[in-house]
């Protein structure tokens, strides 16, 4: 099998997906596109593609769309097709989806409308190639995974489980676990010297942006605390008060050590320089990626250590609102997570309007070890399953697993600027899941290297 002719044949339809600018937008969300215009457009591309190629697609409230092939006991791989807001200042269009140097740039590269797309080609090569199959292999695409994962809740509610399930969202070689997530929303009332506030717009990403006007504050200590706090940022002089902004490093919230905030800087500014009380409590409270400033610290053995993320904080007309991501392993829940937060921030309401428990498959599952197997004979390697920080659909399946598509030891590029594939990593990410179907589905055919 010509792995890398069969991809690059395909490549003009993935650069079609990385080009649509498939972000949630509530602007433009109604009954037929309950997500908006963009993602419900990446979603019908790809019904388009699977219908123009002879599958026969199921459409659930134009949330998810499923193809099988195959009859028997059902493998399903999940794939969304949503995507992250883009921050920050991109070297090239991030829904461009050009090819340069050998790498496949736009947002959704990695995460995750490439490998979403590898699995389509690799299932298709099987159907293709005439073998009969004596399982089913599904196709599932959603399009809320970055925000409430409601498509995922509508899938499990109206089919039956699956005998097993991986999603190409995370990192190789196999992921058996992932810690539990809390997307929380923060309110309040506030009063202080900031006009207007903005930063972020979801929870999963480490903010790269923040500004606000500042009434009546000193432009000389804004401007010397930057500078000697080495923070990256500018301040201008407005009619009665300051424009303040600042510049981070975006990073997915699942590794929020990664990057370095924008909003942290900014409330440290403006608690330490403008002593605006209210904004330094925030900023004591969220400054400590590990939750020390929440009281809700802690850690296992299997999973590592907790992380809170303030991925997004605004004010306007007196009122303060914000986005939190936190990520648990097991030993601690939600309830005790959400009275911390409660007793620390004793003057804001907080919301769960998200939670997963923290999820394990065994590692000696014979779905995990078929997985393993071919992952370690393509790569000639000898790694082991491991525990991901990382949230995917595996949250609301269960008996699922993440694989792939980054490779032990690369850079993630989830969630971050310049998010970027590499074609050689496509080709043997394209080897490793049509081999691996063909284990999961226990067809005597070739698969070794």
């Amino acid at each position: 099998m010509d792995y890398r002719k069969y991809f690059m044949d395909n490549m003009e339809g993935l650069q079609k997906l990385i080009r649509i600018p498939s972000t949630y937008d509530e602007k433009t969300a109604d009954q037929d596109k309950p997500y908006g215009k963009p993602v419900h457009d990446a979603l019908t591309y790809m019904k388009q593609v699977l219908q123009n190629d002879g599958f026969e697609v199921t459409d659930l409230e134009n949330k998810i769309i499923f193809t099988s092939a195959g009859e028997g006991e059902r493998i399903d791989i999940l794939s969304h097709l949503d995507v992250v807001s883009v921050s920050g200042a991109w070297q090239k269009d991030p829904f461009s989806g050009d090819i340069e140097d050998g790498y496949l740039y736009g947002r959704g590269s990695q995460d995750m409308k490439t490998p979403a797309w590898l699995v389509f080609l690799a299932v298709r090569m099987i159907r293709d190639s005439g073998i009969k199959l004596n399982k089913k292999i599904r196709l599932v695409y959603g399009s809320d995974e970055e925000r409430m994962m409601d498509d995922m809740k509508l899938y499990v509610s109206r089919v039956e489980p699956a005998s097993f399930s991986f999603t190409p969202d995370g990192r190789f070689p196999v992921a058996v676990g992932e810690k539990g997530i809390m997307t929380v929303f923060m309110k309040g009332r506030y009063d202080g010297l900031v006009t207007e506030l903005t930063s972020g717009s979801q929870s999963t990403t480490v903010p790269a942006e923040a500004r606000c006007l500042v009434k009546g504050a000193n432009e000389q200590s804004a401007a010397v605390f930057l500078l000697a706090d080495e923070m990256n940022g500018r301040v201008r002089k407005l009619r009665g008060g300051l424009k303040i902004e600042t510049f981070g490093v975006a990073a997915h919230s699942s590794h929020p050590e990664k990057g370095h905030s924008a909003l942290i800087d900014l409330l440290k500014l403006l608690g330490d320089v403008c002593r605006d009380e209210s904004l330094k409590k925030l900023h004591e409270a969220f400054h400590d990626y590990h939750g020390s400033g929440l009281g809700i610290a802690c850690e296992s053995r299997e999973m590592g250590p907790l992380t809170v993320n303030l991925g997004a904080l605004s004010i306007k007309n007196g009122e303060v609102f914000g986005k939190v991501d936190i990520r648990y392993p097991m030993g601690t829940d939600a309830e005790r997570i959400m009275e911390q937060l409660k007793r620390h921030l004793p003057d804001h309401e907080f919301e769960l309007v998200y939670e997963a428990p923290a999820s394990l498959v065994r590692e000696d599952d014979h779905h995990v070890q078929a997985l393993l197997d071919i992952y370690n004979k393509v790569m000639n390697a000898n790694e082991k399953p491991f525990i991901s920080d990382s949230g995917s659909y595996a949250k609301v399946v269960g008996n699922c697993v993440s694989m792939g598509p980054v490779f032990p030891g690369q850079e993630s590029g989830f969630h971050q600027m310049n998010e970027r594939i590499s074609l050689d990593d496509c080709v043997k990410c394209l080897e490793i899941y049509h081999k691996a179907i063909l284990k999961l589905l226990d067809l005597g055919y070739s698969i070794d290297s």
